[in-house]
């Protein structure tokens, strides 16, 4: 075999690369106090130019979504705007239910002028006090009872004539007609001038009492005639009674009634037919107003108020309301958002009526602005079907949630819908609006606007200026001592370490709070009067710290050699590979043993991930890719005759992504060409068919989890790991492993193809072919070559007896 062509090891990137900081001395201010508050959010102006669109325009289904990840201000950039734009619309209206008369169970839904339900509500309290201390008074007023007493004088009289009427009729058929104690007539016939009891009448003779009872049939039409005479002077009488006493009722109604027509005279038709149908229902239903003398507790007894015709149920009231309602719920239930209607149980009977309705949230937010998490509307039972036809319609049915879902037929009230006019705003994150909006058309429909709010900005010096103005703005809000200009420096390339970007800044706002409010705790130990930098690194230092215990639990193993892992020395096959793990709110990088065995066959490259299910369909592309690539490097004349084995080792969960693709082909070049790679390196990146390598996430956590394992091993010098050239920009480095790559410790590689990256794992040179595709000897890319000749070279041999 010939001697292999050593190549000599690039310098890896210095330590001023692997970050990007802010010079103190360049910030133009001694302390933050000095610094302006920041007004508005930062680099937003998609998001505040589609929120102003949303809100000016008043159409149906113009309703916004803030989408956007979470601590980004969504919520309170919407605030600030609704806050200026809130105050300049008008006040909507309140609303009432009122007793409909002439279905109780289907209560009437008035609108009023703001601040007018409540002293409407109050006024028929008013009419109903008065009408009940008056009624009785009026009623029993000795004009009125003169009154009645001459009417039923008058009928008394004419039933009396109409009887002396009856006797003498009666008298000229024979009989005498006199009235019993109980007021029964009684009837005896006249015989010879002589009125006969029943024993005079036996006493006569056959003949006589057969004349008798012939003279009976003459008298049966005058006892109808009688009767019906008599009824007509009743009911005539009854009815000049009820004539008195509503004409009463009608003077007695006359001043209350008129003075809420009066006050309420604009407030509409529907307000004007209620208080027509209210006041003829008092004269109809004087009795109410009316108790009886021997019934002292009749006002008190249990069961539906007598007077319920008279309440009104405020469900919104906007008296206190500046301009349009913004209303931020928080927990958008069902009956929340929709309202109910209550109902009372006395003695085992249920009681309800329109005074036990319950407005919702969508009620009180008529006319203006309600803001909600989309995540609570799509998880909460009903909500989102019955605000979607809530929306469509524009109006809002106050019921139950069995009747509204159609699952539980109910029997009770049905309160007229209330129209609505308002701006739905939901919040929530971009996944969510791109599920909803692919799954559900009325969501697309309804909501015609997105303000997306960015999670990151370019760092530039304007931004990095209104950052500045942030931190000051936050560490103030958040009731935080001043920071002086090194503790901010380190707070603007914390920015940069969430989003992993040396050219970008964080935007969401919350991860920066929650480090400054931390920063104060630790000033506040030391009694410091400022936060400075050592407080925002222990601030820092401790966040991390709080969620590493499973990140710790796994590096002990490493070190333990639970597993089989190595930070130096060399090995053919095998490899360092990184991954990044989550838990919570923690994400880390941890190295992984990748191996590969090559062997005659020719089943190719075999993932056992995938054969044994435990692949994602991006790690499988991935492998795929390999194939790919040995065959356009060394299958352009022959097929590729080879069966391959590569896996990562001591894996025990789902694999997924292909950030370890270049792991995998440098593993296999390493197994066919027999070249050791440097345990000491730890590699990341995805390859293409061409072999270039392609940018991955988390690279600041894989160098620092895999420089942790090598600390913890032992720096030698030579350790280190290849990333792509692409993700240089990414480096957000910690200041141990800077501090270690200054001193030369550590190294970090930034590669651009699979050739450079084989170069540096196993110090010898890839080899560039010639015009007919052959290898230089003595470079990886021949001995790979060499490997796989010999391998088909075997696969076409013949076979003993054939």
């Amino acid at each position: 075999m010939p001697q292999h062509r050593t190549a000599q090891r690039p310098a890896g990137l210095t330590a001023d690369v692997c970050t990007v900081q802010v010079d103190p001395d360049g910030l133009k201010f001694e302390t933050t106090a000095e610094v302006p508050i920041l007004e508005s959010v930062i680099e937003q102006d998609r998001a505040l130019r589609s929120l102003d669109l949303g809100l000016a325009i008043s159409r149906p289904n113009y309703h916004i979504y803030l989408a956007g990840a979470s601590g980004t201000g969504k919520r309170s950039q919407l605030r600030a705007v609704l806050e200026k734009i809130a105050p300049t619309r008008p006040v909507p209206p309140d609303w009432v239910y009122v007793h409909n008369f002439e279905d109780s169970d289907s209560p009437r839904a008035v609108s009023l002028p703001p601040g007018k339900g409540t002293r409407f509500k109050k006024d028929l309290e008013s009419v109903l006090e008065q009408l009940r201390e008056e009624m009785p008074k009026a009623f029993h007023d000795r004009a009125h009872q003169e009154l009645l007493q001459r009417a039923v004088y008058q009928g008394n009289m004419a039933s009396t004539e109409a009887f002396r009427h009856l006797r003498k009729e009666a008298e000229s058929v024979g009989f005498e007609i006199s009235a019993g104690g109980d007021g029964e007539l009684m009837t005896r016939p006249i015989v010879d001038g002589e009125a006969l009891d029943e024993a005079g009448v036996l006493a006569l003779t056959d003949e006589q009492r057969q004349a008798i009872d012939t003279a009976r049939e003459q008298l049966e039409p005058l006892f109808t005639d009688f009767v019906q005479v008599n009824r007509g002077i009743e009911r005539d009488t009854q009815q000049l009674l009820e004539k008195y006493t509503e004409e009463l009722a009608g003077q007695v109604a006359k001043k209350p009634f008129g003075k809420v027509r009066r006050r309420y005279g604009k407030a509409g038709p529907k307000l004007r037919q209620f208080l027509t149908a209210l006041q003829k229902d008092f004269v109809d239903h004087l009795g109410r107003f009316l108790p009886d003398d021997d019934d002292d507790d009749d006002m008190d007894r249990r069961g539906p108020d007598p007077f319920r015709a008279f309440r009104v149920k405020v469900v919104v009231d906007n008296a206190k309301t500046e301009g349009a309602p913004v209303i931020f719920e928080t927990h958008p239930t069902f009956y929340r958002m929709f309202g109910r209607i209550e109902r009372r149980v006395e003695q085992g009977i249920y009681f309800t009526d329109h005074t036990m309705i319950r407005g919702g949230t969508l009620a009180q937010a008529n006319g203006g602005y309600l803001v909600c998490h989309a995540a609570d509307l799509f998880q909460l039972p009903g909500v989102w079907e019955n605000l979607k036809s809530t929306v469509r319609n524009r109006e809002t049915a106050i019921e139950d949630l069995g009747e509204s879902a159609g699952l539980l037929p109910t029997s009770g009230l049905k309160p007229e819908p209330i129209p609505i006019d308002l701006k739905l705003i939901l919040i929530g994150s971009n996944t969510l609006y791109h599920l909803a909006y692919r799954t559900d058309d009325d969501f697309r429909k309804i909501f015609q606007v997105k303000a997306d709010f960015d999670d990151e900005i370019r760092r530039t010096a304007d931004s990095i200026d209104k950052y500045v103005r942030f931190i000051a703005t936050a560490a103030k809000n958040n009731g935080c001592r001043s920071l002086d200009r090194p503790s901010v420096a380190a707070v603007i390339e914390h920015g940069s370490r969430l989003v992993e970007s040396q050219r970008k800044l964080t935007l969401r706002f919350n991860d920066i709070s929650n480090v400054l409010v931390e920063a104060n705790y630790h000033a506040g130990l030391e009694g410091a009067e400022l936060i400075g930098l050592s407080h925002i690194q222990t601030a820092i230092r401790e966040r991390q710290a709080r969620s590493s215990l499973i990140a710790d639990k796994m590096h002990e193993d490493l070190l333990d050699e639970q597993l089989l892992l190595r930070s130096s020395g060399d090995e053919i096959g095998v490899i360092n590979g990184l991954a990044v793990l989550s838990v919570g709110e923690h994400d880390f990088g941890r190295p992984f043993r990748v191996t590969a065995r090559c062997f005659a066959g020719q089943e190719g490259i075999v993932n056992i991930e995938r054969e044994v299910g435990m692949s994602g369909d991006i790690h499988d592309k991935g492998v795929h890719i390999l194939a790919g690539f040995l065959g356009h490097r060394f299958a352009q004349r022959k097929p590729l005759s080879l069966t391959a084995t590569v896996t990562f080792e001591q894996s025990y969960g789902a694999v997924d992504g292909d950030s370890a693709s270049s792991t995998w082909l440098y593993a296999l070049l390493s197994a066919l060409s027999g070249l050791p790679i440097d345990q000491g390196i730890g590699v990341t990146g995805s390859v293409n068919q061409l072999g270039e390598i392609q940018p991955v996430g988390g690279v600041n956590h894989k160098i620092e989890g895999f420089f942790r394992f090598c600390e913890a091993r032992g720096l030698n010098g030579d350790q280190g790991v290849m990333i792509p050239w692409q993700n240089v920009q990414h480096l957000m480095l910690s200041g141990d492993v800077r501090a270690a790559i200054d001193a030369g410790k550590f190294h970090v590689w930034p590669v651009r193809s699979i050739d450079e990256g084989i170069s540096i794992l196993t110090r010898t040179s890839a080899g560039e072919p010639d015009d007919s595709g052959a290898y230089p000897a003595g470079t990886v890319m021949a001995a790979v070559a060499q490997r796989l000749e010999q391998l088909r070279a075997h696969l076409d041999t013949p076979k003993k007896g054939s």
